[in-house]
C-alpha cells in the first residue's frame, strides 16, 4: 500500500460503539502492592487518550499499566507504555494514555475494512 510508511497517534482518534465482533483484543500488565499483575482485555470504546477495557484481572484506580493492542493482521501489536487506570466499574475500567501510541495506517484501514465486511456479511 501506498501510505505504508504513514502513521497516526490513536490516542487521538476516539473509539465508540464496537460491536463484539469488532472488539480489538488487549495484553495489560502492571504492579500491584507489590505484585505483578498481567491479563487479557477487549478494548469496548474510548475517547480522546483514554480506552475502556473489560479485564481478566482485577485492577486498582490508580495503577499504572502497560498496554498491547492487537490489531487483525498486524505483524506487530501497538505497544502503549504508559497508561493509568482512571476509573474502575463492574467488569470494566478505563485507563488514560499517558504516551504516543502509534499504529500504521494500514493496520487501521485493514482492521476498518474487516469489520465493514464483517457487518455486510452478518446482514
Amino acid at each position: 500500500m501506498e501510505n505504508e510508511n504513514v502513521w497516526v497517534n490513536v490516542s487521538e482518534h476516539p473509539v465508540s460503539g464496537l460491536s463484539n465482533a469488532d472488539e480489538l483484543r488487549v495484553m495489560y500488565s502492571g504492579i500491584d502492592r507489590g505484585t505483578l499483575v498481567m491479563g487479557d482485555a477487549v478494548l469496548i470504546g474510548g475517547g480522546l487518550g483514554r480506552l475502556d477495557l473489560t479485564g481478566t484481572q482485577p485492577v486498582r484506580e490508580g495503577m499504572s499499566l502497560t498496554l498491547l493492542i492487537f490489531l487483525p493482521r498486524a505483524e506487530e501489536a501497538a505497544g502503549i507504555a504508559e497508561s493509568r487506570v482512571s476509573e474502575v466499574a463492574d467488569g470494566h475500567f478505563v485507563v488514560d494514555l499517558l504516551s504516543l501510541v502509534k499504529v500504521s495506517t494500514c493496520d487501521l484501514e485493514l482492521y476498518v475494512q474487516q469489520a465493514l465486511e464483517r457487518q455486510k456479511a452478518a446482514r
